[in-house]
């Protein structure tokens, strides 16, 4: 399942009450008959189990601020992320796992391995990064809303999506549209320092890449912070070595190239 939803795409969770237990009860051939659907849509020529692994770059624009940054994300199945922000003429992080530790770089503060709900969520992000995998390889229960709801023009179903208990992570939820069977919504808790932030991610216009259908333009909500990203490319099956995703010495430096020309 293939999300590019900005920095360090983050869960993503209902905000009004408890959604899952307003929800429907979980019916397996509605909710499946959906998440199916929501696969074909995707990869409308199907093979998703042939992708291993992805290669995204997006440009992300803070207009309140007047920021523009460029975030280069890699993932390799199934276990392995590499993340890396650039600011230009400011800063660079990066933050990584690689099926084992996970790790924040940042200028001026060096290298940070995570733990606790940071690295709960990492490994998670990482799951759902797997181009391979359905909402049903990733979440221990799916539910649906008895009702749709319009959004952004777009009627939807609303699916809220569980993690184990023990995960230490919020739900999932998904506004999907009923014709298209894309993602128009999502609401999301992201981990941060700080404690969780609640965020909104606004799809606007999807494209293909390598035969696959995925979110290209989409503005994020968070602290009364707007963004706006764009993914610039998308490319998979790119040969990745697994020294690539490892936690830095304090004295070595990550490079990458951000160039937008293939």
């Amino acid at each position: 399942m293939v999300w590019c939803c900005g920095w360090m795409p983050a869960a993503v969770a209902g905000t009004d009450g408890d959604p899952v237990a307003a929800a429907q009860t979980l019916m397996d051939k509605p909710v499946a008959a959906v998440v199916e659907k929501m696969d074909r849509a995707m990869f409308p020529e199907g093979k998703k189990e042939t992708y291993f692994s992805t290669e995204v770059k997006m440009k992300v624009t803070v207009p309140l601020q007047q920021m523009a940054m460029e975030v280069t994300t890699l993932y390799k199945a199934p276990d392995k992320m590499l993340s890396t922000l650039r600011v230009a003429n400011l800063m660079d992080i990066k933050q990584g796992y690689d099926g084992r530790i996970g790790w924040m770089s940042t200028a001026g503060l060096g290298v940070q391995q995570l733990s606790g709900k940071m690295l709960d969520e990492m490994k998670f992000q990482v799951k759902f990064g797997n181009p391979a995998l359905s909402l049903n390889d990733i979440f221990t229960r799916i539910a649906m809303a008895p009702d749709k709801e319009k959004i952004n023009g777009h009627n939807c179903y609303r699916l809220i999506c569980e993690m184990p208990p023990d995960s230490g992570i919020a739900p999932y939820t998904l506004w999907v549209d009923d014709q298209s069977y894309r993602v128009v919504r999502m609401k999301l808790t992201a981990q941060s320092p700080n404690g969780p932030v609640e965020a909104v991610n606004d799809m606007e216009e999807y494209g293909t890449f390598d035969g696959v259908v995925m979110p290209v333009k989409f503005t994020s909500r968070m602290l009364n912070i707007e963004t706006q990203t764009t993914v610039v490319s998308c490319k998979f099956n790119v040969p990745m070595d697994d020294a690539l995703f490892a936690m830095p010495s304090e004295d070595e430096t990550l490079e990458f190239d951000f160039s937008s020309e293939d």
